[in-house]
């Protein structure tokens, strides 16, 4: 299943296609998942809830949509990290390229001040405390050569539907997360962007 550019979700968003498997309120036995990943700290349950991404995705997307794609985890922030261990979209990422032979990179973006749970906020309040959280961090060298980036901190040669970057979160409600991760890479010249997440809420 996917959500494309027309879906009220994306409107005025950066991000043209979300790949989503399913609701989460409509299953509760994926909804117990995400929570025992995310806050009860099982780590294993990502590869098969990262499976179930992979699966919508290459189910959903054609390969030319998917050709030099690469996944990009949402970042926590340092000290999210630090308390929690791991970060749960890079466990998914990480499990999605396993299963999609897409390749990830960690590097592209960080998050640069801690923000509130987002669970806790309503729309507005999120919306609000995601803004301008993030920022293009480092562009690997292997990248710049497959993109044909000179400028390591610009990338300025995307174009068309070209190397899209499909950002990869856990659970979205009003995509206020992925939404600014996108907008901070497209101040730096990143042109097409897809994401993927386990479920919309």
């Amino acid at each position: 299943m996917f959500l494309d550019c027309k879906h009220k979700l994306l409107r005025d968003s950066p991000i043209q296609i979300l790949f989503v498997p399913c609701p989460f309120r409509k299953n509760p036995i994926l909804r117990k998942a995400v929570h025992l990943m995310k806050y009860k700290f099982y780590q294993d349950l990502a590869e098969d809830l990262g499976e179930f991404v992979a699966r919508a995705i290459m189910g959903s997307a054609s390969s030319d949509e998917l050709r030099n794609a690469i996944l990009v985890p949402i970042p926590l922030h340092k000290s999210k990290l630090k308390l929690r261990g791991f970060n749960q979209a890079e466990l998914l990422a990480n499990a999605i390229s396993k299963h999609a032979n897409i390749p990830v990179v960690t590097t592209l973006i960080t998050r640069t001040r801690a923000t509130t749970s987002q669970a806790t906020l309503s729309r507005a309040d999120r919306l609000e405390n995601m803004k301008d959280a993030f920022e293009v961090a480092y562009i690997p060298s292997d990248f710049c050569h497959r993109t044909k980036i000179h400028n390591p901190g610009i990338a300025t040669s995307l174009g068309g539907a070209s190397n899209p970057i499909i950002l990869i979160d856990d659970i979205c409600t009003t995509l206020s997360t992925m939404k600014n991760a996108a907008k901070a890479l497209q101040k730096a010249g990143f042109r097409v962007f897809l994401g993927a997440v386990i479920a919309h809420d």
